[in-house]
């Protein structure tokens, strides 16, 4: 009997089930049953971040040339971004997920810049793959990390002044592989030590791009320089890029050091859109990519912070990474079209600069001041030089959470050679451009501005 009682119990209960999930099919809306997590573990979650930055700029220097310098002050949106970030975890303790990254510059469209997944153990470390910056850009500290405002000559500052022909204009190693499809690994932190590599088959590769290597696949990502170049349209690009960071973190009581150091090696290649032998005879696709010589550079750093005070430098050394070779500088010489006219003489016993940085920062309440010392300094050919020398005082007061008003000081000066500017304008001028050399400079650029971010 009790058995009987039970089964009728158990029908009437299946079909109460069966009448709400008609009614829920016919439009009634239903709660959504919640995913089984299991201890230790998490659900994928969004998490949405952006900000957009709007200045005023007055620029004054002694060179106004190319449409640079003088009034009327600019005024500017140097980009917008915005970025999704979906993380996860799962009961063994590894943790996963993706972020992609749009960034929107005004007067362009708006672009999927980063777009990778992430992989997180507390005993393995990190592991990024897709589009994405190297461990370069993550794990060093120098000058330009503390420096307010939009950061000096490693923000838009370099939009507004005349760069001397030749000139290195920041702390960026040559050859960075910068956005681009690679992987990334970083360990975890053991008494304060960490190291970290990133791997990028090809720098000027994003997303679902085919393999080739006989041309530049985009415009983005380069880091490139183009005090060694005239222009962006004769970038080199790198193939096996390898970046290596170690990094030791140190705290005692109110004091705490970070050191940082990279190395930087690829295989570097340079491209001819159209090239000719020395008797006018077209060349064949694979003759007209051209190697650079091999990129080997580095770079140490260290930071400071004792209480509401921090310091910080850094030095770079480019040695030879991505110049010209004399098999190189002959095929500009035979090449026929105007892009290949450009003949550097000499350029392959230069090197592609130093860079020596150091600042500190100050925080008081709601601001924060800053001021920054940069000098780079670059053999053009094997006696002449261009140098660049620039102090840099910021000032931020943070308004709100997410609001920060800015002021930023940027002193410049920038010295370069004859043999130099003469190779860069006649570049300009069998490539038509609009444009002239730039020789001997030196002003002030002054921005002011406020950053909205969430």
């Amino acid at each position: 009997m009790k058995n009987n009682k039970y089964k009728i119990l158990m029908m009437t209960s299946a079909f109460i089930g069966c009448l709400s999930n008609v009614h829920a099919e016919e439009g009634k809306s239903e709660t959504p049953t919640p995913p089984i997590t299991m201890p230790g573990s998490s659900a994928p979650a969004l998490k949405i971040a952006g900000f957009t930055n709007v200045i005023g700029v007055s620029t004054l220097q002694k060179n106004k040339e190319n449409g640079r310098g003088g009034p009327p002050a600019a005024i500017g949106v140097p980009k917008s971004d915005l970025s999704f970030n979906v993380n996860g975890k799962t009961p063994t303790g590894y943790g996963y997920g993706y972020v992609v990254n749009f960034e929107s510059i005004s007067a362009a469209s708006p672009s999927l810049t980063r777009n990778y997944v992430v992989f997180t153990h507390n005993y393995l470390g990190s592991v990024q793959v897709g589009n994405v910056k190297g461990v370069d850009d993550s794990m060093s500290q120098s000058a330009y990390t503390i420096m307010g405002g939009l950061g000096g000559i490693s923000g838009s500052a370099p939009d507004y002044f005349n760069f001397s022909e030749g000139v290195v204009k920041g702390a960026t190693m040559i050859g960075s592989p910068d956005i681009a499809t690679k992987v990334n690994w970083v360990s975890p932190s053991l008494d304060g030590f960490q190291v970290g590599v990133s791997y990028t088959p090809n720098t000027s590769h994003l997303g679902k791009l085919g393999r080739n290597n006989l041309s530049a696949q985009t415009m983005n990502g380069y880091g490139h320089e183009t005090s060694m170049y005239p222009d962006n349209l004769e970038a080199p690009f790198g193939l096996n890029n390898f970046v290596y960071s170690a990094s030791y973190e140190k705290v005692w009581k109110d004091i705490k050091i970070n050191l940082n150091a990279l190395l930087l090696t690829e295989r570097a290649r340079v491209v001819f859109p159209l090239g000719y032998d020395s008797v006018g005879a077209p060349l064949p696709a694979d003759n007209r990519v051209f190697k650079t010589q091999h990129s080997n550079a580095y770079q140490l750093s260290a930071l400071m912070t004792y209480k509401d005070v921090e310091v910080a430098a850094g030095f770079l050394n480019n040695q030879k990474s991505r110049l010209m070779t004399k098999e190189l500088i002959q095929g500009y010489k035979r090449n026929k079209d105007a892009r290949g006219s450009y003949n550097p003489e000499g350029a392959d016993l230069g090197d592609s600069g130093k860079a020596w940085n150091m600042g500190t920062r100050y925080t008081f309440g709601a601001y924060q001041a800053a001021v920054g010392y940069f000098q780079s300094d670059r053999k053009t050919d094997a006696t002449n030089k261009a140098t660049m020398k620039t102090v840099t005082t910021t000032l931020d007061f943070k308004a709100v959470e997410g609001l920060v008003f800015f002021g930023e000081v940027n002193f410049i000066k920038t010295r370069t050679n004859q043999k130099f500017i003469d190779s860069a304008q006649k570049y300009y001028n069998l490539d038509l451009k609009a444009q002239n050399a730039v020789g001997n400079n030196s002003g002030t650029v002054i921005i002011l501005g406020t950053k909205v971010s969430f």
